[in-house]
């Protein structure tokens, strides 16, 4: 057995807390439509599609001091082989991505992710009209969707910072 020493009242809590000031969220944005329309990204996308290695320097510690060691790659053999990846894969994969966003925005706009779809749905027709030309996802270029894929990112950023844009797509639909 432990004898435990008797509870200072002092330091005894009252059940009671102050959590200090709470912002009220932002007012939904009844024009969200303009407001998206409007937003603008920047089309430079930096893609590094190919490494090459010219040498490699090291030193190495023998019995007469340190040495250095230049080395080389062997140029003579093939680059590995690039995956290619279908067509279908990359549109289902701009699908998901806008569907993860969604949901995401959707529970940091202090919304239930069940309202995730209506944000699908904006975010979806935004991209069309952003990136694949008014197309469909599955009727839309492949330099398109890869460019849209590229551009996820930033628009998840750029709606994220408008305060009530989201909000506005749930409580004003379309």
């Amino acid at each position: 057995m432990i004898d435990l020493p008797p509870i200072d009242p002092s330091v005894m809590d009252d059940g009671e807390f102050d959590v200090g000031v709470i912002a009220p969220p932002p007012k939904p944005l009844e024009n969200w439509k303009e407001v998206l329309d409007r937003i603008e990204y920047d089309p430079t996308v930096i893609e590094i599609t190919k490494v090459g290695i010219a040498g490699v320097v090291g030193q190495e510690l023998g019995g007469k001091g340190w040495k250095t060691i230049h080395s080389a790659p062997d140029q003579s053999g093939p680059l590995g082989a690039v995956a290619q990846v279908s067509d279908e894969a990359v549109r289902e994969a701009v699908k998901a991505g806008l569907l993860d966003m969604a949901e995401l925005l959707t529970v940091e706009a202090g919304f239930a992710a069940t309202f995730k779809d209506q944000v699908y749905s904006a975010l979806l027709h935004h991209v069309r009209a952003k990136f694949l030309n008014g197309s469909s996802l599955g009727l839309a270029e492949r330099a398109e969707i890869d460019f849209a894929w590229k551009m996820l990112r930033q628009v998840k950023v750029k709606v994220e910072a408008i305060p009530g844009l989201i909000a506005g797509v749930i409580e004003y639909g379309n």
